[in-house]
């Protein structure tokens, strides 16, 4: 199922009383948590825009890759019933992240976000998309979610992580290690 909206007059003033529509036409509260989903998915799609143009150039067409899926993911959200993401989406990061992982060195210590421009922005884009799961877990308590989905997100953080540890890498900066502070 496709569907199609064309934006011909950004602003509607519908939402001034808050509350908004979904992709069928029902009117909810924009405090409602699936409001709340739609808004974070927009958001971590947001954060890896950005992240995404310090990223080296291999990862470029993967990051893309997973805005197209955020939009997917908000489609889902949108429109009851509608299905965009299945099996296949997680087992790419999957791959993308032990094609990664063969560059890398194992690690032994916690890091810490942070190292390369790149890397940092990608750490951001990893805390995003994990409280974007955590909102989608919620949600998925009040209304059955398409189990794919959440499933996608979470292997989302986990080539966030491994993509920060990349960008380091290609960017030739050590990465931060954790520092346990001394007990008193």
């Amino acid at each position: 199922m496709a569907f199609i909206m064309r934006l011909t007059k950004i602003y509607t003033r519908q939402g001034d009383s808050g509350t908004t529509r979904l992709a069928t036409g029902e009117k909810i509260a924009k405090s409602e948590l699936l409001v709340s989903c739609m808004g974070i998915a927009d958001h971590c799609n947001s954060v890896l825009g950005w992240a995404s143009r310090e990223m080296p150039a291999e990862l470029s067409p993967q990051a893309k890759q997973i805005q197209h899926w955020l939009f997917d993911i908000g489609g889902e959200l949108a429109l009851e019933g509608y299905t965009a993401i299945n099996e296949s989406m997680a087992a790419n990061c999957e791959t993308w992240i032990d094609a990664m992982n063969t560059e890398l060195t194992p690690l032994e210590e916690f890091i810490l976000p942070g190292g390369s421009e790149a890397a940092a922005r990608t750490q951001m884009f990893r805390s995003e998309i994990r409280s974007f799961e955590r909102a989608l877990v919620g949600l998925n308590q009040e209304k059955a979610l398409n189990p794919e989905t959440i499933k996608l997100v979470n292997r989302l953080s986990d080539w966030a992580f491994v993509a920060a540890r990349f960008c380091n890498l290609k960017a030739e900066v050590a990465e931060p290690y954790w520092q346990p502070s001394a007990k008193a």
